[in-house]
């Protein structure tokens, strides 16, 4: 699914995009703020659903629920303060990279001959979208990748990271 904030404009601000096993709207069934972000699926989905009184109830009466919980939202902290340092701090190259191997290792399945396979669907304008850049930009970045033999894509949007090792040293000593 896709995390997003609608802008004025028309244009809308990725926040995130997660992949199975990733729960949404956790913040407003713990705050009862209202939502932050809108959410759309991106392939086939399959969500379940939990009312905000029986979140609070299972909340209550599960301590692991709630310390998983924490451990969720920590991590989420923590990418995102690794994103705004990126948009500081990088290229959109080395963004891009930063981007596609933060996935392959949160979601990434291994591949016949040492690749890593990410199972979700990553459009060009999702990735700009993430790594606050123009889609031409990451076009050009992607282009550069392929070039180079370190990613593949297919018809479906899917990235290989065919050459993980190299994307690595890319970014190295960067942050």
């Amino acid at each position: 699914v896709k995390v997003f904030i609608p802008q004025r404009d028309g244009e809308d601000v990725i926040v995130a995009i997660l992949g199975p096993g990733d729960p949404v709207g956790e913040m407003s069934v713990i705050d009862r703020s209202g939502r932050s972000a809108s959410v759309i699926t991106l392939e086939d989905t399959r969500v379940l659903w939990m009312a905000q009184s029986s979140f609070q109830e299972a909340l209550h009466t599960m301590p692991a629920l709630a310390t998983n919980l924490i451990s969720i939202l920590n991590n989420r902290l923590r990418t995102s303060t690794g994103q705004i340092r990126a948009l500081a701090a990088l290229d959109v190259h080395q963004r891009l990279i930063r981007q596609l191997l933060n996935f392959a290792t949160r979601y990434g399945r291994p591949g016949k001959s040492g690749e890593t396979v990410i199972p979700i669907r990553l459009t060009q304008n999702d990735l700009a979208g993430l790594v606050g850049a123009s889609r031409k930009r990451v076009n050009q970045a992607m282009v550069a990748l392929k070039h180079n033999g370190w990613i593949a894509v297919d018809t479906d949007f899917h990235i290989t990271l065919l050459d993980p090792a190299s994307l690595e040293r890319e970014i190295a000593g960067s942050l």
